[in-house]
């Protein structure tokens, strides 16, 4: 799978809107289940999204 920068900026974008303080997102919050009711990643599929938070993860941890 590649990796979708769009999709990386959005998820970046959600984080920014979507996060109170000291407050921690989970997967489902990402993805249909919990996000607002129009989202900037309703564009995005299940995997993608998933694919660049774990890319995202990954960069962190080096």
């Amino acid at each position: 799978m590649r990796l979708n920068h769009d999709c990386v900026r959005d998820v970046m974008l959600f984080i920014e809107e979507e996060q109170e303080l000291e407050m921690a997102l989970h997967l489902p919050d990402f993805l249909n289940q919990k996000k607002p009711a129009k989202s900037r990643l309703d564009k995005y599929d299940a995997e993608t999204i998933k694919y660049s938070l774990i890319r995202m993860v990954l960069v962190k941890s080096f």
